[in-house]
């Protein structure tokens, strides 16, 4: 009976942490995985004659594994329209690193291309344990601050205008956290206007994600719950137990923390990443070419 009794409580202890292993190790993976439709796979096979190629090229918000994928929701909308969508998405970038990709961008031979690249260079200047986890797990050769921001988006807007042919779109990045008073949403409206003016720089597109994220949370009156500083590793690992595993929507793991727009303080849900597809395809159909001067 004793043996019994060890053997159970032993099972007790086990299942938790084997489940919690095997999900840590799990989610590993899907955070490296590259998105199926990523440049690779996309020239390793013949694109359809006659389509236009739009390669989307950012961080984990596009890469969309951690986030509600705004790239296949734009593939799904705009079926059968004559559009291929490339998603050059890659988890934990910073515009520094995007901007060592160019040539894979180019490689596609892109009709347009949207840029969508900075959450984790504002990410990483809100904690020093942020700023020393990219600097030692991104390889950066010095510590990102808003200035190094402006000039690696430069760095990839004139990348793009000399090695394509692609009409260019600059998106701003999306709110951190939902409390107006906060660093994170204070500062993505800073690195916001870093990215409208590079796309008014070099005659881009720009798209107002992250003006239009601001004004729906001013507009809601409601105010999520926890605080980034505090809350975010978690929240981020539980949501992606939570789709991955348990396969809950991104709306449904937003709403516990009482989210209207992100997951986890950073990642978006349908809603979200809804209006950044909306933003895309205006883009793709003309209502947002040329335009830098919107609101």
């Amino acid at each position: 009976m004793k043996k019994k009794i060890i053997a159970a409580a032993a099972a007790v202890l086990i299942f938790p942490a084997g489940f919690l292993a095997a999900s840590y190790f799990y989610m590993n993976k899907k955070l490296h995985e590259p998105a199926p439709n990523s440049p690779a796979a996309f020239l390793a096979k013949r694109a359809a004659p006659g389509s236009r190629t739009v390669v989307c090229l950012g961080d984990s918000v596009t890469r969309g594994s951690v986030s509600a994928n705004f790239v296949d929701m734009l593939s799904s909308r705009m079926m059968g329209k004559g559009y291929e969508f490339v998603n050059a998405g890659v988890n934990t970038e910073l515009a520094y690193n995007a901007s060592l990709r160019i040539g894979e961008v180019a490689g596609c031979r892109p009709d347009f291309v949207v840029v969508l690249i900075g959450t984790n260079d504002l990410n990483a200047t809100l904690s020093q344990s942020g700023m020393k986890h990219y600097i030692r797990n991104m390889a950066l050769p010095k510590r990102p601050d808003i200035g190094w921001y402006r000039e690696n988006m430069e760095k990839i807007c004139s990348g793009l205008r000399g090695k394509t042919r692609a009409r260019i779109a600059v998106m701003s990045i999306p709110v951190i956290g939902e409390d107006p008073g906060s660093a994170g949403f204070t500062g993505s409206a800073r690195y916001a206007a870093v990215a409208r003016e590079t796309a008014r720089k070099f005659g881009a597109a720009y798209l107002p994600l992250n003006e239009r994220m601001r004004e729906t949370v001013a507009g809601s009156g409601a105010r999520a719950r926890g605080r980034y500083e505090r809350d975010y590793p978690a929240a981020m690992y539980m949501g992606l137990i939570r789709r991955h595993i348990l396969r809950m929507d991104y709306t449904e793991i937003s709403d516990k923390y009482g989210f209207i727009l992100l997951t986890d303080f950073i990642h978006l849900n349908e809603r979200g990443a809804g209006m950044a597809a909306d933003l895309v395809e205006g883009f793709l159909l003309g209502g947002y070419c040329g335009r830098t001067d919107a609101p």
